[in-house]
């Protein structure tokens, strides 16, 4: 079926009054923007109508989808209302609200509205809140300067997911590919995003649109009110569809205002600890978790007063609340690559047990993989030619190709061998750890056999701070002390 609008933009007059000394208004600066978006994207100019209430009662035979503009101006007007619930009701009757699994209505939150008030078959969506937030009263503020620096963060990342999502169903509906996407995540993948208070909105914004780009569903898709009767059943049955849940965490979190009512973050994080340590008991290789959760705590995060501290204290303190979860206080592009890191492993369980039988070692000689960076392979060689000389089939990283060949690679590396070293000479804690993490998860990829020795081998004038994590894991750390390597290895080769 061909439309003959990509979009109608519903909007209320009294919200299209000149913005200072301009002669535009906020929606005509809105649709304006949100033209040159969308053409930037499509290589042609999107059809756009726009109506104050005044469109044809057939008009959603003429529009492939409604932008409806919320304020109290346009909760308030009867023909506005009628007008978007008028295009609700007819895709409904027709069984088109979707198309290719996309909505067909868009809503965006001019000033704040609450939800219930929201008109029908909006109340479910998520919206794009193109307002900001004063944190200190909690009020909304409407956007009047499109140019300042603090509006980065808030109307343009909103306004910009806005045209790739309108961007993805006009594209879908001419039978084209959209071309923003990367696909890394299938057709049916599916990440759960919990909500966020409303100081960590832009973040997840940002997460979200990551995980997008690589081709994965991100859930909830619609908006969830905390105290909704059946809240956690929607919940579960997210959960069920997808790979892993992403929390987050902050002082806002807890809403004092409302201390006897839980908000939809904590519950969020409250049924999802419940659902992943029961898939992750029931689950019989105990290497990997069955449901990873990340709850992510920003670094940096100033807490507004000494409850919201309180809060934050106990929440990590909690064992129920964290349970079967990486509780991670890192910089969001460190919070990205972890994700990215954790949903290649996933992928890659599916097919490593199929490579593993052409990766397995038929030399005869014991196998030991030597884990080196780069930067350390001319002091790693003189150790592998000594246990190569001893007898010893030695494998190091594959350091050529793209990152996905050469991580597909060191996971083969780790089915293959019979023992491992962990080499640490320019490298940080961080990455030793990230590695004995890699070796302790390998029977997730298909791993068969005991690892009958690991070492955290340090240079000589290294220090390694931590060795706890090690410890508990059973990694020897041995010391290099440039001379006698056979008496500095040997706790390692009696193992073998």
């Amino acid at each position: 079926m061909k439309f003959e609008y990509d979009i109608l933009i519903s909007y209320c007059g009294a919200d299209d009054k000149p913005i200072g000394n301009s002669q535009k208004g906020w929606v005509n600066s809105f649709q304006n923007f949100l033209e040159k978006l969308l053409t930037q994207l499509m290589g042609e100019t999107p059809k756009i109508l726009v109506s104050d209430g005044n469109a044809p009662a057939d008009i959603s035979s003429k529009a492939l989808t409604i932008v409806s503009i919320l304020s109290p101006n346009y909760i308030e007007s009867v023909p506005h209302v009628k007008e978007v619930e008028g295009f609700y009701r007819n895709l409904e009757k027709e069984d088109s609200l979707q198309r290719e699994g996309l909505n067909r209505i868009f809503k965006v939150l001019k000033s704040y509205v609450p939800t219930n008030k929201h008109p029908d078959g909006l109340r479910d969506l998520i919206g794009y809140n193109l307002y900001n937030i004063d944190y200190v009263t909690g009020e909304s503020i409407e956007i009047t300067d499109f140019f300042e620096a603090d509006v980065e963060n808030t109307y343009w990342l909103r306004l910009v997911d806005l045209a790739h999502d309108l961007y993805d169903i006009i594209i879908t509906s001419r039978d084209r590919k959209s071309e923003h996407i990367l696909t890394v995540g299938g057709a049916n993948e599916f990440i759960y995003l919990a909500n966020a208070a409303r100081d960590l909105a832009v973040q997840r914004d940002v997460i979200k649109r990551e995980l997008q780009r690589h081709g994965y569903t991100v859930l909830p898709n619609y908006s969830i009110p905390a105290d909704a009767k059946d809240v956690e059943d929607k919940i579960v049955d997210d959960l069920e569809k997808c790979k892993l849940s992403i929390h987050f965490i902050s002082g806002s979190t807890y809403d004092k205002g409302e201390e006897k009512q839980k908000s939809l973050p904590e519950i969020q994080n409250e049924v999802a600890a419940k659902f992943s340590s029961d898939k992750n008991d029931k689950n019989p290789n105990k290497d990997f978790m069955e449901f990873p959760r990340f709850i992510w705590i920003p670094p940096d995060h100033k807490v507004s007063d000494e409850q919201q501290k309180i809060f934050i204290e106990n929440f990590k303190r909690d064992a129920q609340l964290v349970s079967s979860a990486d509780v991670l206080s890192i910089p969001l592009e460190e919070l990205k690559s972890i994700i990215r890191n954790e949903l290649f492993e996933i992928n890659a369980r599916k097919t490593s047990v199929s490579n593993m039988s052409t990766n397995l070692n038929n030399s005869g000689k014991t196998c030991i993989y030597l884990i080196c960076d780069k930067m350390d392979t001319g002091q790693s060689k003189k150790i592998a030619d000594h246990l190569s000389v001893s007898g010893y089939e030695v494998i190091i990283p594959e350091f050529t190709g793209t990152i996905l060949e050469s991580r597909q690679i060191h996971q083969l590396n780790l089915n293959k061998c019979d023992a491992v070293i962990i080499y640490m000479n320019h490298v940080s804690e961080k990455w030793v750890n990230s590695k004995a993490h890699d070796v302790l998860k390998s029977p997730g990829f298909g791993r068969k056999k005991i690892m009958r020795s690991k070492v955290v081998l340090v240079e000589k004038g290294v220090k390694l701070k931590d060795h706890i994590f090690l410890r508990e894991n059973d990694f020897q750390v041995l010391h290099n002390s440039g001379e006698f390597l056979s008496e500095t290895l040997r706790p390692f080769t009696a193992k073998l």
